[in-house]
């Protein structure tokens, strides 16, 4: 007999091949082969007539970090975490597995079976409450937390096998050339598409806010109220003071009861009055200097905008800022977060009269090529008009209100609409929204001016009409009683 060797299901073998796929392979030809100890963990399925490979076939592009949250804003608060992507073809199980924080030097090691399926994501979090509290639907985590923070001031993590070989790592920083909305604005770090090294900041960009824990990275984000046009540093052309304007990017009607907006100091939040709503792509204009809005309006232009009637409590910068939206000020009320800049990759619209205009809502709003200089004096409160005509007082009536009544309210089997003998015809709708925001109901022109609505039909609650022509729009609550 030239060779020989024996092995044992005792406790100096190790005990992941028995059963588990896992095969036995030799650390050491030169020892004594009887000894569990110079028998090592295989590779699941093993590594039949090859050399053993501690990586196990799998390289940084099989399985990586492709997100990371290290510095969550107080009120989208779920707690340090990252994000590992299994791009591999086959489930990976990360028993044994290892963690490395690259600040603290310490390691989180996975003690029991946790598999990633093939194209799977699983959150790592070291506050896992935090974490289900933010996202309460979300099932994509590992149970366990890690014993250690992610840095403020930039961090790295290794992924290490049950072989102790570093699989992949990442890196990431803090300094201007990072995205800043990843550091304490709400927004997470989102690893571009393989292949690249993580480690460099062009490896890395801002995703949604709230990021996608658990899932691919969206290209679109669907905010429910979002910022579409700014006013600052009017300049002496046209001095309209600071206004923001929000857009309702949903499909459902928003009350505003209490949203509020900040800047990027956060030290003042502006609180909406109560009783607004908004209908699907309908804008409100918040304006800091009402008299100076309305002068470079004109009282007749005026009387056709949506404004709150609560003035803007702060001033916007002057060579840039932040602004946010939240649906309210708990730990997970921040909905929106934003920063515009001066810089040669935004719209040349500070001090010459003209706003930022935002192209797509539902695009990175702090992408300065997702920005555009709208019109002398903008379109507070309407979508962006090219011929830039929408403030022209000419083309208003200018002795005009437009007013309308309906009635009776409450009702229970008709509504009928009265309107001002001089509203124009032109370009005349009405249209009727459920509190959903569902439109019910829609007529144009000549026929809306003896209008006699049947709403026996209509479940009990409050309804919208909304009035629209060329000289503006009204909207009126109506409830309906059976």
């Amino acid at each position: 007999m030239k060779y020989s060797i024996r092995y044992l299901n005792s406790s100096t073998y190790p005990i992941e091949p028995d059963g588990q796929g896992y095969t036995l392979e030799l650390k050491d030809s030169t020892g004594y082969v009887f000894n569990g100890n110079v028998w090592s963990i295989g590779c699941l399925e093993g590594s039949p007539g090859i050399y053993f490979d501690s990586a196990c076939g799998l390289s940084a592009n099989d399985i990586y970090i492709s997100e990371i949250n290290y510095n969550a804003h107080p009120k989208l608060n779920s707690s340090n975490w990252f994000e590992v992507h299994n791009n591999s073809g086959q489930g990976i199980n990360l028993k044994n597995w290892k963690f490395k924080n690259q600040t603290t030097l310490l390691s989180y090691t996975v003690q029991n079976d946790y598999i990633i399926p093939s194209g799977g994501y699983s959150i790592f979090s070291n506050d896992t409450n935090a974490f289900k509290s933010i996202f309460p639907g979300n099932s994509n985590y590992f149970p366990g937390q890690l014993n250690y923070s992610l840095s403020n001031a930039g961090d790295g993590i290794e992924i290490i096998n049950y072989k102790e070989k570093e699989i992949s790592s990442v890196a990431y920083g803090v300094s201007s050339a990072w995205p800043a909305l990843s550091n304490n604005r709400g927004f997470t770090l989102e690893r571009k598409p393989m292949p690249n090294s993580g480690q460099n900041v062009m490896d890395w960009s801002t995703g949604c806010i709230g990021g996608s824990p658990g899932a691919a990275a969206s290209s679109s984000c669907a905010y429910p109220l979002a910022i579409s046009e700014i006013n600052f540093s009017s300049g002496a052309i046209s001095d309209m003071g600071d206004w923001i304007e929000v857009i309702n990017n949903s499909s459902n009607l928003i009350s505003l009861n209490g949203w509020r907006i900040s800047n990027d100091a956060e030290t003042v939040y502006y609180s909406f009055p109560n009783g607004i709503t908004l209908l699907p792509n309908e804008r409100i204009v918040v304006v800091q200097d009402t008299a100076k809005f309305r002068q470079a309006v004109t009282s007749a232009s005026y009387l056709t905008l949506k404004v709150a009637q609560t003035p803007l409590n702060f001033s916007l910068g002057d060579a840039g800022d932040g602004l946010r939206l939240y649906k309210n000020l708990s730990s997970s009320g921040l909905t929106y977060s934003m920063l515009y800049e001066t810089s040669a990759a935004w719209p040349n619209a500070n001090a010459n009269g003209k706003t930022y205009e935002i192209v797509n809502v539902n695009a990175d709003p702090s992408d300065g090529a997702n920005w555009f200089a709208g019109c002398l004096r903008g379109s507070p409160s309407y979508a962006y008009d090219p011929s830039c005509s929408f403030l022209n007082v000419t083309q208003l009536k200018p002795n005009v209100v437009l007013q309308f009544d309906v009635f009776p309210n409450p009702t229970s089997h008709y509504l009928q609409l009265r309107l001002d003998e001089n509203i124009d015809l032109n370009g005349l709708s009405l249209e009727v929204y459920d509190v959903l925001g569902r439109k019910l109901y829609t007529k144009h022109g000549a026929a809306i001016v003896e209008e006699r609505m049947n709403t026996s039909a209509w479940h009990e609650g409050n309804y919208y009409l909304v009035l629209k022509s060329n000289q503006g729009l009204l909207q009126k609550i109506v409830v309906v009683k059976h």
